[in-house]
């Protein structure tokens, strides 16, 4: 890993996230037994596709501001949210900006 990238990671890391949790990075995919089956499967998928590309990603982790993205990539320097939905609704995810501070989500239906 180069050491810029390095640094974009420690830098969301610090900015972005409860430094109580512990957080569990790629391989490694923290399941929620409160979703379904389906929204679980599809969240291996996408850490699988970002692994496969050289991402860092954490799962299920607290933001300072009190989201949990399903997934959120680190390894950029605007970072990215992954949000599954099965039976979430568009405007709960609009609902999840304002808390997610600018952080892009990427909506994904299943």
């Amino acid at each position: 890993m180069k050491p810029e990238a390095q640094e974009t990671i420690n830098n969301n890391l610090r900015d972005l996230l409860d430094p109580m949790q512990k957080l569990i990075f790629n391989p490694g995919v923290k399941l929620d037994t409160g979703n379904s089956l389906d929204h679980e499967l599809k969240k291996a998928e996408i850490c699988y596709q970002l692994q496969k590309y050289g991402h860092t990603f954490v799962t299920e982790a607290r933001l300072k501001t009190g989201g949990k993205p399903d997934i959120l990539v680190l390894d950029i320097i605007q970072p990215i949210a992954y949000e599954i939905m099965k039976s979430e609704s568009d405007k709960s995810i609009t609902l999840k900006e304002s808390v997610y501070h600018g952080i892009k989500i990427i909506k994904v239906r299943v």
